[in-house]
């Protein structure tokens, strides 16, 4: 009988290990994706390809703050990554979040992106003021300020909605969406999405 018993273990090892993966580089809602007229399938979204060179060094990029004493590589890489990554789907891919799918992409990410900054400031709070300031420094660099200027513009016009959000909307964007809420839907009246060649300034 103890063999089942092992098997079974295994088993679940294996099917907690993949999930664990996903969650982590596709976000909360990787397995758990709900269509709706405005958001599509993640997993037929184009927009990944399109940036991903970006996302593969992202530390390499010129400009990428350097890490924290207190903050792990991981952590370190996966900001630089969100950050970065976010940077090319908003703003290198002009109207990408037009797209059902691309728009199911780009929300899984901006809840990735918010979830990991709270997680490191909540870490950071842990050690003092002097840690929470270093972390507040790194999520503040070029690439996070660009990212955040155009999340503002994508609620603004209109091609990011509360209801594309669902329950998880970041608090950090509440106020946006709730002021914006009744924003005429912008990619009405822009081209169709185009993937852009992306290059990189290493």
């Amino acid at each position: 009988m103890s063999w089942m018993w092992r098997a079974l273990f295994v088993v679940s090892a294996i099917v907690v290990g993949r999930t664990a993966i996903g969650l982590y580089w596709e976000g909360p809602s990787a397995f758990f994706n709900t269509e709706t007229a405005r958001v599509g399938n993640w997993r037929e979204a184009k927009l990944r390809p399109a940036c991903q060179i970006v996302r593969e060094q992202p530390a390499r990029e010129v400009g990428a703050p350097a890490r924290p004493q207190r903050v792990s590589w991981e952590d370190h890489e996966r900001a630089l990554e969100l950050s970065a990554a976010l940077k090319c789907f908003l703003l290198t891919q002009t109207n990408a979040v037009c797209d059902r799918d691309n728009r199911a992409y780009v929300v899984h990410y901006v809840g990735d992106y918010f979830a990991k900054m709270d997680e490191m400031l909540a870490t950071a709070a842990r050690y003092g003021d002097d840690d929470v300031r270093a972390v507040r420094s790194l999520w503040n660099a070029p690439n996070n300020r660009a990212v955040i200027e155009s999340l503002d513009a994508h609620i603004r016009y209109g091609k990011l909605h509360t209801s594309d959000f669902g329950r998880s909307a970041p608090a950090q964007l509440k106020p946006q969406l709730a002021q914006w809420a009744k924003a005429t839907d912008g990619c009405a009246h822009q081209r169709a999405w185009v993937p852009v060649k992306v290059t990189v300034n290493w």
